[in-house]
């Protein structure tokens, strides 16, 4: 019940002001995407959790053969991209927003008593993002996504005190 809550605050939010379901989404195929991967690294977490192996061990193969899957498909279907305009910000991404942020992650996983406290901070992360991305890049933030955040984290709240009874 409490994931049904936060999801539908992230349906919520990803209406972009709009009610829910009444009107053409503007990006289906991204929305599928997204919907799509967040299945995807749930899944890929929850496999996680099981593998004993060190942290740093585990997502240093993890980007190794992330790059080398990569490169391969970029050879066969794609031109490589241009070394000034292409690299340096997926070196970038890929150390700072992705490497170090698992690294980081993992290890707190890896050092809770309690996964599920854990990994419900997961759902806190799109809120601090909105008020960056807001403050920083002066994006608009739509009337339906404080109520969406609210259901948010009213699901957090909701499992938290359904463990505690």
């Amino acid at each position: 019940m409490a994931i049904l809550i936060s999801f539908a605050g992230v349906i919520l939010i990803s209406s972009q002001g709009k009610i829910p379901f009444t009107s053409k989404v503007n990006e289906p195929l991204g929305v599928a995407l997204a919907v799509g991967s967040s299945v995807i690294w749930a899944s890929f977490w929850i496999i996680n959790l099981k593998d004993k192996r060190p942290e740093l061990e585990k997502i240093a193969l993890n980007f190794f053969f992330g790059a080398i899957f990569a490169t391969i498909y970029l050879i066969l279907f794609d031109q490589m991209p241009k070394f000034q305009k292409a690299w340096f910000p997926a070196i970038y991404v890929g150390l700072t927003e992705m490497a170090m942020a698992f690294v980081f992650w993992l290890t707190a996983l890896a050092n809770t008593e309690n996964n599920a406290k854990i990994s419900n901070l997961v759902f806190i992360s799109p809120f601090l993002a909105l008020v960056f991305i807001h403050l920083i890049l002066g994006e608009k933030i739509f009337i339906t996504t404080p109520f969406g955040l609210v259901l948010i984290v009213g699901g957090i709240l909701f499992q938290q005190l359904g463990k505690r009874r």
